[in-house]
Protein backbone atom coordinates (compact mmCIF):
# COMPACT_ATOMS: atom_id res chain seq x y z
CA UNK A 1 0.00 0.00 0.00
CA UNK A 2 1.26 3.85 -0.67
CA UNK A 3 0.41 6.19 2.05
CA UNK A 4 0.75 9.72 1.31
CA UNK A 5 0.25 12.44 4.23
CA UNK A 6 0.00 15.96 4.01
CA UNK A 7 1.89 17.80 6.47
CA UNK A 8 2.73 21.65 6.67
CA UNK A 9 6.21 20.52 8.49
CA UNK A 10 8.44 16.89 8.66
CA UNK A 11 10.55 15.78 11.83
CA UNK A 12 13.52 18.00 11.05
CA UNK A 13 12.21 21.53 10.56
CA UNK A 14 13.16 23.35 13.29
CA UNK A 15 9.49 24.36 14.34
CA UNK A 16 8.76 20.44 14.41
CA UNK A 17 6.91 19.32 17.73
CA UNK A 18 5.26 16.27 19.37
CA UNK A 19 2.97 15.92 16.12
CA UNK A 20 5.43 15.43 13.48
CA UNK A 21 7.78 13.15 15.91
CA UNK A 22 4.44 11.32 16.49
CA UNK A 23 3.74 10.98 12.37
CA UNK A 24 7.34 10.67 12.23
CA UNK A 25 7.20 7.32 14.44
CA UNK A 26 4.00 6.01 13.00
CA UNK A 27 5.28 6.29 9.17
CA UNK A 28 8.67 4.47 10.16
CA UNK A 29 6.30 1.63 11.57
CA UNK A 30 4.02 1.82 8.26
CA UNK A 31 7.47 1.47 6.33
CA UNK A 32 8.68 -1.44 8.36
CA UNK A 33 5.34 -3.19 7.56
CA UNK A 34 6.03 -3.10 4.02
CA UNK A 35 4.12 -0.01 2.77
CA UNK A 36 5.50 2.89 1.32
CA UNK A 37 4.77 6.11 2.42
CA UNK A 38 5.61 10.13 1.30
CA UNK A 39 5.57 12.85 3.16
CA UNK A 40 4.51 15.68 1.35
CA UNK A 41 5.82 19.14 3.62
CA UNK A 42 6.97 22.90 3.35
CA UNK A 43 10.78 23.75 2.66
CA UNK A 44 12.37 25.42 5.34
CA UNK A 45 15.71 27.34 5.00
CA UNK A 46 18.63 24.47 4.92
CA UNK A 47 16.10 21.70 4.22
CA UNK A 48 16.67 19.64 1.10
CA UNK A 49 13.87 19.74 -1.41
CA UNK A 50 13.72 15.77 -1.23
CA UNK A 51 15.20 13.04 0.75
CA UNK A 52 14.55 9.85 2.51
CA UNK A 53 14.72 9.10 6.08
CA UNK A 54 14.46 6.27 7.83
CA UNK A 55 12.20 4.43 4.66
CA UNK A 56 9.97 7.66 4.40
CA UNK A 57 10.30 9.63 1.32
CA UNK A 58 10.09 13.51 2.68
CA UNK A 59 9.37 15.83 -0.34
CA UNK A 60 9.49 19.50 0.59
CA UNK A 61 8.12 22.73 -1.30
CA UNK A 62 6.79 25.82 -0.91
CA UNK A 63 6.48 27.52 2.23
CA UNK A 64 4.20 27.06 5.12
CA UNK A 65 1.52 29.62 3.40
CA UNK A 66 1.55 27.93 0.20
CA UNK A 67 2.63 24.16 0.91
CA UNK A 68 -1.53 23.24 0.77
CA UNK A 69 -1.81 24.48 -2.89
CA UNK A 70 1.49 22.75 -4.27
CA UNK A 71 0.14 19.36 -2.36
CA UNK A 72 -3.13 19.95 -4.56
CA UNK A 73 -0.72 20.51 -7.69
CA UNK A 74 1.83 17.39 -6.86
CA UNK A 75 -1.04 14.86 -6.37
CA UNK A 76 -2.14 15.58 -9.92
CA UNK A 77 0.69 15.68 -11.53
CA UNK A 78 2.99 13.21 -9.17
CA UNK A 79 0.71 11.04 -6.30
CA UNK A 80 -2.77 10.36 -7.86
CA UNK A 81 -1.51 7.24 -10.09
CA UNK A 82 -0.17 5.13 -6.74
CA UNK A 83 -1.64 7.11 -4.11
CA UNK A 84 -4.08 4.39 -2.04
CA UNK A 85 -4.29 6.26 1.17
CA UNK A 86 -3.96 10.21 2.06
CA UNK A 87 -2.92 10.97 5.52
CA UNK A 88 -4.77 14.37 5.67
CA UNK A 89 -3.09 16.26 8.83
CA UNK A 90 -4.67 19.86 9.97
CA UNK A 91 -2.95 22.37 11.64
CA UNK A 92 -4.58 25.47 10.86
CA UNK A 93 -6.51 24.69 7.92
CA UNK A 94 -6.56 20.78 6.04
CA UNK A 95 -5.14 20.70 2.59
CA UNK A 96 -8.62 19.40 1.48
CA UNK A 97 -7.61 16.37 -0.35
CA UNK A 98 -11.18 15.18 0.07
CA UNK A 99 -11.77 17.76 -2.92
CA UNK A 100 -9.31 16.64 -5.37
CA UNK A 101 -8.46 13.38 -4.47
CA UNK A 102 -9.24 10.92 -7.84
CA UNK A 103 -11.25 8.01 -5.42
CA UNK A 104 -11.87 8.02 -1.93
CA UNK A 105 -9.04 7.95 0.05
Amino acid sequence: MNILILNWRDSRNPHAGGAEQLTHEIAKRWVDWGHGVTLFSAFYPGSKREEVLEGIKIIRRGRWWSVHFLAMIYYFFRFRKYTDIIVDEVHWYPFFSVLYARKKV
